[in-house]
């Protein structure tokens, strides 16, 4: 395991309080360095703490390209990595018409694992001497699937941290940019692509949640950069982990195969729910 202090990057040190700073571990592959990092931060800065997990390419991986987090990165036309070096964006004839229409059945016939050996065991041990939730940009519509995977790989995220066991909070929230649904349940926040930088800070304030250190985990760049820019100014200090483990790059083989299940599957909805693909077809999604 490479030090954790050679990948910490301090971004920003707030100077009316000495213990607030928000720091940056870059190149993450082991959870581990996360379990170790709030171990050393808490020996000599004691004080409440809570912990933040991304769900996908985090916690869990898909068992397949067709339907995990990079397929939908490359389908909804964000530029992914090839294995060859080069930049891939998908040509909009190649779209899944309605995605987010059908994103919850692949969802819920999905499978996937813990991105590492011991990962469940890890946040189980946290969760034993801190507060954890996972904080996913999955739509509150994918819950089910969204639960039951974590619980098939072993996690069990549903403790009275944030909210007491079965309560449940569901608001609409604007980020700036958008007003979408959030809802916290289970110890699951389901934030729909909103900002999680001001997701967290606004769930915290509803809550009546102040904590001395906040650790946040999440494989994507853009989310460890809204929650850096949400919590730069904070006294809390803000410790932010780019887990890198998961191997970003698709071939060509992938999106080919990933193209023909998706025609498969725009078939069986035409023999099965013919009503239904036309509406899709036209673009008609609600």
């Amino acid at each position: 395991m490479k030090k954790i202090l050679a990948c910490l990057i301090t971004l920003l040190i707030v100077t009316h309080d000495a213990y607030a700073e928000a720091v940056l571990y870059e190149g993450v592959n082991q959870l581990a360095e996360v379990e170790q990092a709030i171990t050393q931060h808490v020996k000599s800065h004691p004080g409440n703490v809570l912990v933040v997990f991304d769900i996908d390419d985090t916690l869990l991986a898909s068992r397949r390209f067709f339907g995990g987090d990079t397929w939908y990165n490359w389908q909804i036309g964000r530029e992914v990595a090839h294995e060859n070096g080069n930049k891939v964006v998908i040509k909009d004839h190649n779209k899944m018409s309605c995605i987010f229409a059908k994103l919850g059945t692949l969802y819920e016939l999905g499978l996937y694992h813990a991105t590492e050996p011991g990962a469940a065991e890890m946040v189980a041990r946290l969760q034993e001497q801190y507060d954890v939730i996972a904080l996913t940009s999955r739509s509150p519509d994918y819950r089910a699937g969204t639960e039951r995977e974590l619980q098939r790989a072993g996690f069990d995220i549903a403790r009275d941290h944030l909210l007491a066991k079965d309560t449940a909070f569901a608001y609409r929230f604007d980020d700036g940019r958008s007003e979408r649904p959030v809802t916290l349940q289970n110890g699951i926040v389901m934030s729909t692509g909103l900002n999680k930088g001001r997701v967290l800070t606004d769930l915290l304030k509803r809550t009546n949640r102040e904590y001395k250190a906040i650790f946040f985990v999440d494989d994507s760049r853009s989310n460890i950069v809204n929650m850096h820019d949400a919590w730069k100014d904070s006294e809390t200090h803000m410790a932010i982990f780019h887990y890198t483990r998961i191997d970003k790059t698709v071939s060509d083989e992938q999106m080919q195969r990933a193209l023909a299940s998706q025609r498969s599957f725009d078939e069986f909805l035409e023999t099965a729910f013919p009503d239904r693909h036309a509406d899709f077809s036209a673009g008609e999604c609600n």
